[in-house]
């Protein structure tokens, strides 16, 4: 954990060259410890450095060693760590679009923490199923994918962790649309919510209705998708949350598909406002960019219909482009 944390601060500074040096250093330990699992580990963040330098083939590679590592590991030390460490793999495998090791990954951290005696492997079991369903997605392999999801989703409600079940379902909602199939990736939204609301979790349903909100726009129902949005927005007002009202607003903004209702504009400048109060200055500039395309966008529209498009846009798109520039220039 504290080697994956310098790694992680290093990359974050910009310095993977010693990013680099620090697994190189810990890699030559655990080798002369014989220690295939550090080595795994090792070979794994060398994987995640290469990716981040942009060198992908060296990247894919060094993931197949740690996952040969992985395997050269006997039975008796096939244990919750292997697990997690097969996890991360197809984690990774599958970010940079490497399917097949993603699988292989996915599948052997299953039979790791199924293999956990007393139920220890239980979330771990879990975390696996919701891997395998990600890969199974991305390899347009809809109904495998959602068949691991409902196992997954199955072993969190039991285990009462409401945070993975929201995650698993944000898959199944992404799996069904994917699929061309958006009554069902709505009605997964709709469980989300009622799988927070029941717990009275305010986080997570707002978290959920914000989901409700996406699939709605993705599927054209823009009411529902307004209506959504804007309980997440009140929600996560209620909580303080501003990251989470910026969220919501910009749904509320995507969701006024004409543009005519002016809810785009509102959001904007809500958004704009709520960034402004923070002390935010580069968001701030992002929402007035924001604010002055929903006045473009609705001037357009007016045009294209042959309407009149009122002087209010076109002085408030001056004025937030304006604004914008002026934070940017600073």
């Amino acid at each position: 954990s504290a080697l994956r944390a310098l790694v992680e601060a290093r990359l974050y500074d910009g310095r993977p060259e010693l990013a680099a040096s620090v697994v190189a250093s810990a890699s030559q330990r655990f080798e002369a410890d014989k220690d295939d699992l550090g080595l795994a580990f090792s070979l794994l963040l060398e994987a995640e450095i290469k990716t981040a330098q942009e060198d992908y083939e060296v990247g894919a590679t060094k993931a197949s060693e740690s996952l040969a590592a992985v395997r050269k590991l006997g039975a008796k030390d096939r244990g919750a760590a292997v697990g997690g460490l097969l996890l991360r793999l197809a984690e990774f495998q599958t970010s940079v679009w490497k399917l097949e090791g993603a699988a292989e990954a996915a599948d052997e951290a299953l039979q790791v923490f199924r293999g956990l005696p007393g139920g220890a492997g239980k979330a771990g079991e879990g975390a696996a199923l919701h891997a395998v369903a990600l890969v199974r997605a991305a390899e347009q392999r809809y109904a495998d994918a959602l068949t691991s999801a409902d196992g997954a989703l199955a072993i969190f409600k039991s285990l009462g962790d409401k945070a993975a079940q929201s995650a698993v379902l944000r898959t199944k909602i992404n799996a069904y649309l994917s699929d061309k199939r958006p009554s069902e990736a709505r009605r997964s939204a709709s469980e989300a919510v009622e799988v927070f609301r029941v717990d009275k979790d305010t986080k997570g349903e707002a978290g959920a209705q914000l989901l409700v909100a996406e699939v709605c726009i993705q599927t054209l129902h823009a009411d529902a998708a307004d209506v959504a949005a804007t309980e997440a927005y009140e929600l996560y007002k209620g909580l303080g949350n501003r990251h989470g009202q910026a969220a919501a607003l910009a749904a509320i903004a995507a969701s006024d598909a004409d543009g005519d209702s002016g809810r785009a504009i509102w959001a904007a400048g809500a958004r704009a406002a709520l960034w402004r109060e923070a002390g935010d200055r580069y968001q701030e500039a992002d929402a007035l960019l924001a604010l002055a395309n929903a006045h473009v966008a609705r001037i357009a529209k007016k045009i294209a219909r042959c309407s009149l498009a009122p002087a209010d846009d076109s002085i408030g798109a001056l004025k937030a482009a304006k604004e914008a520039f002026a934070i940017f220039d600073a």
